[in-house]
């Protein structure tokens, strides 16, 4: 056991049950002793391992209809109080953000020019952006914003002007300017009445900007310019300056690359209909076959099922889901495809599991009903 950093080691006779059927939490769990067991306190999080496997993880949150919780990340299911009354919370924002099950973080989105993304909100319901964002190329490039037309009173954008080591900030008819290093990362805070760039703050002017429903965009600014470049993260705030979405690049649990918001708990993905986005696996991950995992499970040649997604062996007989994205970069380090050929419907079928040098091949072997019967019952 564990206390504040301290370890302490104890030894007991008392036979214990394979089970969680009879372990409680903000109560003890010896039956008649509901009088006094249960616990005024307050818990954070709360986990049970077994043999160094993670069984149980709790994250106290609310949940779709505002009732208090413990959410279960392995499980993916949510525990309510049993007891009577309710439990009383504190609201905060996570510490850590928590891609869903499946989704892989990313370096960054890069755009080529015509992949751009919808926020969901309208040049009149964004308030302020802030991006961390690098264009390329000495070229007119949106960032992020909302326009009908390159020079209309519902403007509001940034893009980095032509032929000039400027970024320009458009509210309605009105621009202002604020010099970079080309090809440059910059950190850009954006609203209808300031700018900040790379910690350099000026005010604006925002009198002849007109509101309208024109989509607020990221990769683009609206009707007017497209996007070359990079977002490695991106969070927009509304008119009454709350945080209603907080972007990060990813793959999701099938390979696509997107901006998931925290916010909202959506992905949201390229709207063009050509190519998709570019994106860069983090190095310290890539460096690692072994991190690359979703999820292993510690088998000989078993059959996981998870939709979308590619099944690896591993010469250490682990399983690992990857995005097919990633498939080559894993091939080229020691793991190796499983190809199933499909069970048939009719007869009784054991599977035959072959290696070769570069694949794992499933088939399937008849077993006569006498073989099946004295085997399997």
């Amino acid at each position: 056991m564990e206390l504040n950093g301290t370890r302490y080691e104890f030894s007991s006779t008392a036979e214990l049950t394979d089970s969680f059927d009879t372990c409680k939490l903000f109560a003890r769990g010896d039956g008649g002793w509901t009088t006094w067991a249960n616990a005024k306190a307050q818990v954070y999080s709360f986990s049970i391992s077994r043999a160094g496997v993670l069984q149980l993880n709790f994250i106290p949150c609310l949940d779709d209809t505002g009732t208090p919780c413990m959410y279960d990340t392995v499980s993916h299911t949510a525990f309510y109080n049993k007891g009577t009354g309710d439990f009383l919370y504190k609201l905060s924002m996570p510490e850590t953000k928590q891609l869903p099950y499946g989704y892989y973080p990313l370096s960054y989105l890069e755009s080529t020019g015509p992949q751009w993304i919808d926020t969901g909100f309208t040049s009149a319901t964004a308030g302020e952006i802030v991006l961390d964002a690098q264009s390329f190329g000495d070229r007119n490039n949106g960032f992020a914003g909302a326009s009908t037309a390159w020079d209309a009173d519902d403007s509001f954008y940034i893009r980095q002007v032509y032929s000039a080591n400027t970024i320009r900030f458009v509210v309605g008819k009105r621009s202002h300017e604020l010099a970079f290093t080309l090809n440059s990362r910059n950190k850009i805070r954006f609203s209808k009445n300031r700018v900040i760039l790379n910690e350099r703050e000026i005010l604006i002017n925002s009198d002849t900007y007109v509101p309208s429903s024109a989509p607020f965009m990221l990769f683009s600014s609206g009707r007017a310019y497209n996007f070359c470049g990079r977002i490695f993260s991106a969070q927009l705030y509304d008119i009454s300056n709350q945080l209603v979405r907080d972007f990060q690049p990813c793959l999701d649990d099938k390979g696509v690359p997107c901006m998931y918001d925290f916010v909202s708990g959506k992905s949201f993905y390229n709207k063009d209909t050509g190519s998709n986005f570019l994106y860069e696996i983090p190095a310290e991950i890539a460096m690692l076959p072994a991190t690359m995992a979703l999820r292993e499970e510690k088998v000989e040649y078993g059959i996981l099922t998870e939709n979308g997604l590619r099944r690896l062996y591993h010469p250490a007989k682990k399983l690992y889901f990857l995005p097919a994205q990633l498939t080559a970069y894993a091939l080229e380090n020691g793991y190796k495809p499983i190809i199933e050929n499909e069970k048939p419907t009719d007869g009784n079928w054991t599977p035959v599991w072959t290696e070769t040098e570069d694949e794992i091949i499933l088939t399937w072997e008849e077993i006569n009903e006498d073989e099946y019967t004295e085997n399997w019952g």
